[in-house]
């Protein structure tokens, strides 16, 4: 005969007993945040489409300023030369008053070499001024030859009307100043001066 089967087990009210949770240990004060590694695919794809768009929104930002910054400073030299050649300018007209004035004046007529030598000296003295100037102002590179030429012309003149003061003879003074050379000389200080205007302007 076959054995007898085992009684069946005894019912009970209790449902069956779940898995235990694993709750995972606080972190320690100062542990770092555990929430990067925590972030699903998609968020971190997310976060890397944000951080570079950042990244380009920042070097965007940075072209932006670094333009702004050429333009403020090519306007700011284009105010230093316009400003520096209306100085000069008027010296120049002050130079031709006192040339005519010289001889002219009944009180240097009979003897005009001290005055014109004091007013050559003077105009030679603001081209110096003029140059100086010039050197200290900041240029894009689109100006660079222009503001080169302005200044060795404007160094020129006055080493030419600088060295007129060492003529004796006022005859002579006035044959060298009126010269084709030396006018053309000091004209060409205008000439540059609109030159490296021009060039600033156009940047």
């Amino acid at each position: 005969a076959a054995p007898p089967l085992p009684p069946p087990a005894a019912a009970t009210d209790r449902p069956p007993t779940a898995p235990p949770r694993t709750v995972p240990e606080a972190a320690p004060a100062g542990a770092p945040s555990l929430w990067p590694l925590l972030l699903t695919r998609a968020a971190r794809t997310l976060a890397v489409v944000f951080l570079v768009l950042g990244l380009v929104g920042g070097i965007a930002y940075g072209a932006v300023l670094a333009s702004v910054g050429t333009s403020v400073n090519t306007a700011l030299a284009q105010l230093e030369v316009t400003d520096a050649f209306g100085t000069v300018s008027r010296a120049a007209q002050t130079f031709g008053t006192s040339i005519n004035g010289c001889g002219s004046n009944p009180a240097t007529a009979s003897a005009p070499l001290p005055c014109l030598q004091q007013a050559t000296t003077t105009f030679a003295g603001a081209l110096q001024t003029y140059t100086r100037q010039l050197e200290a102002i900041s240029y894009p590179a689109s100006a660079a030859s222009e503001a080169d030429a302005a200044i060795a012309t404007a160094t020129r003149a006055a080493v030419t009307l600088a060295d007129l003061t060492a003529v004796s003879d006022p005859q002579t003074f006035l044959a060298r100043l009126t010269s084709s050379s030396t006018r053309d000389t000091v004209n060409a200080v205008e000439t540059t001066s609109q030159n490296l205007h021009d060039a600033l302007a156009a940047t």
